[in-house]
């Protein structure tokens, strides 16, 4: 049985299951039923470990319910995890599938494996636990929804503040630019300081570390040394459309060279633990799209697990509108889960990004920043559109994000960074666009401060303290 690595199983299976910390890394391809789809299910039952390389009964191994649009017919799944020989999840109904694979997955023996129908068997040391079956849901799956990397914007407070309005899969850095010297780890640790909390924001979403560079071997070196630090993934930048960037050859300046792409990729991905995913982000091209399909090859023949493609070219920087179509094209030319992004501002945008580019994944960067519960109304769990009784809950947010930034940076730079957040809220909320009207002439820190105390007369006495010092 061929094998097929984490972003492949989720692609082909579909809504199937979760489990908290969960790394498939060897799994079973399934013959014939590659045209199963959905997304994984993100109801996590705290306490359940299940980590490759540890045997399933050293740990607590629990099957999450499982929810999803299964195609009809297909049924029967069967989990075989303990170990390092893992088999992963593979169909019952599948003639090939005896207990030797499950042996091999340290289960001991399964004389009766796949003579239940419609259930769930768990291999577990010396025996199989029986499980129920799928859910059938008459609704579409959800895609998986990711934060984007937004350099200048999106730091870890800005992290914090909408991974916990909203359930992101998971989150991108800014990037860590790699020049020509093996980085300290605190180069890392000052991008993602979530490394420091096993790689999660304090609302629980995996944050992906993102590298920036030209050369692949300093760029494998580093990528080496960031895998010490167990990040979620490593993501590599081939998208940013900055000239200052670009002009030090970074960024989507090398979308004019696939081989070096294939070279970067190639390099990182054998320098990395098989544990530690990694992925690209790349644009549609320099000033066209006639590279397109050769770069997105190039980093997926190099290693890249998926490819998130923002659908511009770098000289259209964030010019609307996104070509969604080319994500499609470049979908179809690639093995690997493909990502779509650019222009996302609204549920109607999400659905119309799906729709044309064929992608089922959505990564959202400056709409999410506008509306930080845009992913939750993707999800439906919050009102299609913003409302005032939004705006109330997240302004506790935005002052916990103010003061961040009067710990975080020089307190002349700390306006600014408010400033530029109530700008992106304005689009909105009506009580964004007056309380950036209000702040937007105050050059003090201090003064910024009299504002959210006014709006948010229950701080703790901690923040005052932060915010006076």
């Amino acid at each position: 049985l061929g094998r097929i690595d984490q972003a492949q199983i989720i692609d082909a299976i579909g809504e199937a299951l979760a489990v908290q910390r969960v790394q498939f890394r060897q799994l079973c391809r399934i013959g014939g039923h590659d045209q199963l789809a959905a997304t994984l299910v993100r109801d996590v039952v705290r306490g359940t470990e299940f980590v490759e390389g540890v045997a399933a009964g050293d740990a607590q191994l629990c099957l999450l319910r499982a929810a999803g649009v299964i195609k009809p017919g297909v049924d029967d799944l069967a989990v075989a995890g303990a170990g390092f020989g893992a088999e992963g999840i593979v169909l019952l109904e599948d003639d090939r599938l005896d207990a030797a694979p499950c042996q091999r997955a340290g289960a001991g023996q399964a004389d009766d494996a796949g003579t239940d129908d419609h259930c769930f068997n768990v291999f577990h040391r010396g025996g199989i636990v029986k499980y129920a079956p799928f859910l059938r849901l008459n609704k579409p799956p959800v895609s998986q929804l990711l934060l984007a990397p937004m350099e200048g914007l999106a730091d870890d407070l800005l992290r914090a503040v909408l991974t916990r309005v909203g359930t992101y899969d998971h989150a991108v850095t800014e990037f860590v630019r790699v020049s020509g010297t093996l980085l300290p780890n605190r180069a890392f640790m000052r991008i993602s300081p979530e490394l420091c909390n096993a790689g999660r924001t304090d609302a629980g979403t995996p944050v992906v570390v993102q590298l920036l560079g030209s050369d692949p071997a300093c760029m494998a070196e580093n990528a080496a040394r960031l895998a010490l630090l167990s990040p979620p993934g490593i993501d590599l930048n081939f998208g940013c459309p900055a000239p200052c960037v670009n002009r030090h050859r970074g960024g989507a300046a090398l979308l004019g060279e696939p081989e070096l792409l294939n070279r970067i990729v190639r390099a990182v991905r054998a320098a990395v633990p098989p544990g530690i995913p990694v992925t690209a982000k790349m644009r549609l091209g320099i000033a066209d799209t006639s590279l397109a399909i050769d770069c997105a090859t190039a980093l997926t023949e190099g290693g890249a697990e998926s490819l998130v493609v923002h659908a511009r070219t770098k000289e259209q920087g964030y010019k609307p509108p996104a070509h969604w179509e080319w994500i499609a094209a470049i979908r179809e030319a690639v093995s690997v889960p493909v990502v779509a992004n650019g222009e996302v501002w609204s549920v109607a945008d999400w659905q119309r990004c799906r729709e044309v580019s064929g992608c089922d994944d959505v990564m959202l960067g400056r709409g999410a920043v506008s509306d930080p519960f845009l992913v939750q109304r993707i999800r439906g769990l919050a009102d299609p559109q913003p409302t005032p009784e939004d705006w109330q809950l997240l302004l506790p947010s935005l002052g916990d994000y103010w003061f961040g930034v009067l710990a975080k940076v020089e307190p002349r730079h700390a306006p600014g960074r408010m400033k530029l957040l109530l700008g992106y809220l304005r689009r909105s909320w009506p009580e964004a666009e007056r309380l950036h009207a209000q702040v937007r002439p105050l050059r003090l820190p201090a003064e910024i401060t009299d504002v959210f105390r006014g709006l948010l007369p229950t701080l703790s006495t901690m923040s005052t303290i932060r915010a006076a010092a």
